[in-house]
């Protein structure tokens, strides 16, 4: 369920170009070695017209681990999604717990308030759906969530 739910949103994301041109990471027909490609042009142009380019690049350590369900749950109307698909979201983000197992002794559960599932296929997703507004009023370009941007 939660492949073909993913299949569907991605379908409805990519035709109503709700996520932003500058995010690579995730989706079908671009890739690193594209980001990369476009970049490089942009950066050698900025040179050759003005003599000098400035670049950032950040990686977010445990980026996904991050995701703050309460905001990534808040923007999901914003791109029109359905209700109920939003409500299934909630659920599924929602009332996640954690154990710690330590020489067989169980730790008391306790509450994910963030972060989104490690190897679900939605995850990713939902990842592109929490940063989606950063990329649209920046001037940073992504792949998942290595970030660059730059001055030129």
């Amino acid at each position: 369920m939660e492949t073909t739910i993913n299949c569907q949103l991605m379908r409805y994301l990519e035709e109503h170009q709700l996520i932003s041109d500058r995010q690579y990471g995730f989706r079908q027909r671009r890739s690193a070695g594209d980001l990369l490609a476009y970049l490089t042009h942009r950066w050698s142009e900025a040179i050759e017209g003005k003599g000098e380019a400035l670049a950032v690049s950040l990686d977010v350590a445990k980026a996904f681990d991050r995701v703050w369900h309460k905001a990534l749950l808040s923007k999901l109307p914003s791109y029109g999604l359905p209700e109920k698909l939003c409500e299934w979201i909630s659920s599924f983000l929602e009332g996640r717990s954690i154990k710690v197992v330590v020489d067989g002794a169980c730790s008391d559960p306790k509450p994910i308030n963030a972060g989104v599932p490690q190897g679900c296929v939605l995850s990713p997703t939902l990842f592109l759906l929490h940063i989606n507004d950063m990329l649209k009023i920046s001037n940073i370009h992504c792949f998942a969530d290595d970030s660059t941007g730059d001055a030129l």
